[in-house]
């Protein structure tokens, strides 16, 4: 199966997942000419309705990058990639809007059911166009990174402990594990939607080095 899927056949791939609901029922769709199209719904710290599209991580050293079109008006709507394990445990990259920044860029976190940000302000990225998001994961941690243009990357944030994401930590059932996921949440309730263009998942031999252009821990 290849590594890039543009979201352009006429339903999801058998590797994608939703939470709770049919993709339908959660306001996820496919758009015309490729593309997914999520509209947002609640927090992720909800049990109900979660606007959410995840694949299972397969490997600890792994890679999920996609690009994303979103246009939030205010701070109550947000989209990104989460790497997620259930609704009182995952680390989020969303996009959203700031007083000061704009739309910009922020981690948030949620660890047994204690919420953090993890950058004391938000990083500013402009108020349009299109912007990739990956998240990598390198053995024992896993980090976050950004482009614009999709050349130059951007490391954000510290890096996290994979264990934050395990049944031993998260005291879950030990059947889920660890998902990457494409999601979008208004918090308004007016619904913005969140196109993600295309998504990426690949993954490496520790013993092969970074592959190439990826975000690395220093």
């Amino acid at each position: 199966m290849p590594a890039r899927d543009d979201f352009s056949g006429p339903q999801l791939r058998a590797e994608w997942m939703t939470l709770r609901a049919p993709p339908e029922v959660l306001g996820v769709s496919l758009a015309e000419g490729g593309g997914l199209r999520l509209r947002g719904a609640e927090s992720l710290m909800s049990r109900h309705r979660v606007s959410l599209v995840g694949r299972r991580l397969q490997s600890l050293h792994a890679r999920l990058r996609t690009r994303l079109d979103f246009a939030p008006e205010d701070f109550q709507q947000m989209a990104g990639l989460s790497a997620y394990y259930d609704s009182r445990n995952w680390v989020y990259l969303r996009v959203s809007h700031d007083e000061v920044a704009g739309r910009s860029l922020n981690i948030t976190s949620c660890e047994n059911g204690v919420y953090r940000e993890h950058l004391p302000q938000d990083v500013g990225i402009g108020d349009a166009g299109p912007v990739t998001l990956e998240v990598t994961y390198d053995g024992p941690t896993f980090r976050f990174g950004y482009s614009m243009d999709g050349v130059a990357w951007h490391p954000i944030g510290e890096a996290f402990s994979a264990g934050l994401l395990s049944d031993e930590h998260c005291g879950g059932l030990s059947f889920t594990g660890t998902f990457l996921a494409l999601t979008c949440q208004d918090l308004s309730g007016r619904g913005q939607t969140a196109t993600f263009h295309w998504a990426e998942y690949t993954e490496r031999r520790p013993q092969d080095g970074p592959a190439p252009g990826q975000t690395t821990l220093p």
